[in-house]
């Protein structure tokens, strides 16, 4: 290239610098203002299951370290997807965020078909929150006090089972179907549009069975209605000591269950870095950690791009789940 052709460059490099800069500098100046009005968190189930709960907690915790309100808003609906595609599709300036889960956020493509958002490209993540083992739970009416003698009933031709879920392609819709293949027991599924009313029609004996995350059957089992005979992580928690581990009976039983929050692709990196900073210091408190574990659940705070990672990451352990058990989105 010839000097003249390389001075005829400088401009519109120079523009281009110049474009740069001016948008980092914008960027910067939201940033030092955000946030300046309520926040809304969207939780893309019903109120009263696990993830209404925690939503409701980090948006307590946000508000705290944030300075505004931020404010739970439940869009229920079709396995989560209705509340996470309406935050894939609002406006990217942070004050519209998610209370995604794995379920609702990455493995729904496998399982609904149309759907106008992707895990990888429609969100920013901000944080994981928390992780949430599953309890096995069963209304009393069933004659089974442990989990092998609930498995023998199962196999009983005329058994009648039936399990709950919030929805095709949640956690407790794909826990059902392994114990289904590893126990050789078949049961009815039975969809809901949150945990809440999941849990409700478990108690009530108008379901037979569930595997829900430790938070919702801490509840349930408060009502003196339900048993737990497994809990679905490596070890025993410790809220339920006594409860063994499904790992016990079945060795390779997988794990799902994450929270975490997300903002629409395109939301400013200093907004998601101040969020995300906002939410770790909260989830580090004692008094968090103490209250969680109360809870069932392990404290997962993250940095975005470790957030991102594990979104590829189960994205490809759904994608062998569906492979496997021959799913169809419908």
């Amino acid at each position: 290239m010839d000097i003249y052709n390389i001075d005829k460059g400088w401009p519109a490099l120079a523009g281009a610098a110049a474009l740069m800069l001016g948008v980092m500098t914008m960027q910067t100046a939201i940033a030092e203002t955000f946030p300046d009005r309520p926040i809304r968190l969207i939780l893309p189930f019903s109120a009263g299951g696990s993830t209404d709960t925690i939503g409701r907690i980090i948006a307590q915790g946000l508000s705290k370290e944030l300075g505004v309100s931020v404010i739970p808003e439940n869009r229920p609906g079709a396995g989560g997807t209705i509340g996470v595609s309406y935050v894939a599709h609002s406006k990217n300036d942070g004050y519209t965020l998610l209370m995604g889960t794995g379920a609702s956020v990455v493995n729904a493509k496998y399982f609904y078909k149309g759907l106008s958002y992707n895990a990888e490209t429609s969100f920013a993540p901000i944080s994981t929150a928390a992780l949430a083992p599953s309890v096995l739970l069963v209304n009393n009416s069933i004659p089974a006090h442990t989990l092998q003698e609930f498995i023998a009933l199962g196999r009983k031709p005329g058994s009648n089972l039936s399990f709950s879920s919030t929805g095709i392609g949640s956690s407790q819709f794909l826990y059902g179907l392994v114990f289904e293949e590893l126990s050789g027991i078949k049961a009815l599924h039975v969809p809901y549009k949150g945990g809440g009313a999941a849990a409700l029609d478990l108690v009530a004996g108008r379901v037979s069975f569930e595997i829900d995350t430790s938070l919702s059957a801490l509840n349930s089992l408060q009502t003196g209605k339900v048993r737990a005979l497994a809990v679905t992580s490596a070890q025993r928690i410790a809220v339920l000591p006594n409860v063994p581990s499904i790992t016990e009976t079945y060795k390779n039983f997988p794990t799902f269950g994450w929270y975490g929050v997300l903002a629409p692709v395109g939301t400013p990196e200093p907004i998601i870095h101040k969020v995300n900073a906002a939410m770790i210091k909260f989830l580090k408190s004692p008094e968090t950690v103490k209250s969680m574990e109360n809870l069932g659940l392990s404290l997962i705070p993250s940095s975005p791009q470790e957030f991102a990672q594990r979104i590829r990451d189960d994205d490809k352990h759904y994608g062998g789940i569906a492979a496997k058990y021959h799913l169809k989105p419908q």
